[in-house]
């Protein structure tokens, strides 16, 4: 399985605070049969502004360790860009880290957000500009919760989405869960993600079995191994999806 969202890297935002930490992620992710984990610390969400110099050096550190401790996992780099005035200018020099620095990009929302033909218009310019984006954890999105329409209109147009695995778990509370249902149901979901920040906090752990396990039974084995397998494999070689 591959974890395409995972606040693994220590020092850079609310994820762990110690290389011990970051070890103890990783090794929790790979007994649950994770084998590639992408980086994302959050960037301009009003508190961090991570560089990109920083991410590649610690996600390198990373693998180092990793290595040494024969943790069978690999890290890619990336982060998850909060939704800031200036992103269409930003993506046109070399500030911002995509996902394994391809053509993906992950953009998160405020769970408060309401989508204007502003938001609307931005969004299409980024893939004008032949950036492919990924809408992070929209089932926590309350605007979509009543225009769930407009997010199945996003997705037609080629604007992925992730669904954080712990949603199905019932972890953010049971309206939550039942969006993250109705939008699997929905066929609007391509990645199944963890966005773990420790090995405890909120109980986002590095876990992706029990997210699969519970998808399956909304949209059976094969489509629910897909979206931990199959669709990001395209992230890491920066492939569209078929």
């Amino acid at each position: 399985m591959i974890d395409t969202h995972c606040h693994i890297l220590p020092h850079l935002d609310d994820g762990p605070d110690s290389w011990d930490e970051s070890l103890l992620m990783a090794k929790m992710a790979a007994e649950d049969g994770i084998t590639a984990i992408i980086a994302t610390p959050h960037y301009k969400n009003g508190i961090y502004e991570t560089k990109k110099s920083q991410i590649l050096e610690k996600v390198a550190q990373l693998n180092e360790l990793l290595v040494n401790q024969e943790i069978p996992i690999k890290i890619f780099p990336g982060s998850e860009i909060h939704f800031y005035d200036g992103l269409l200018k930003d993506l046109t020099g070399d500030s911002l880290v995509t996902l394994n620095s391809s053509s993906y990009l992950l953009l998160e929302f405020p769970n408060s957000i309401r989508i204007s033909t502003e938001i609307e218009n931005v969004i299409f310019q980024i893939q004008l500009k032949g950036y492919l984006p990924i809408i992070a954890h929209v089932e926590r999105c309350f605007y979509f919760y009543h225009h769930i329409d407009l997010l199945e209109e996003w997705h037609q147009r080629g604007i992925e989405t992730q669904l954080t695995s712990a949603s199905l778990s019932g972890l953010f509370g049971q309206e939550i869960k039942n969006f993250a249902i109705k939008v699997l149901k929905r066929g609007i979901i391509d990645y199944l993600v963890t966005d773990a920040h420790s090995v405890s906090k909120y109980g986002r752990k590095p876990i992706l079995s029990e997210g699969v396990q519970k998808a399956s039974q909304v949209i059976g084995q094969q489509e629910a191994l897909n979206l931990v397998t199959t669709n990001p494999k395209k992230i890491i070689k920066n492939n569209d999806k078929e």
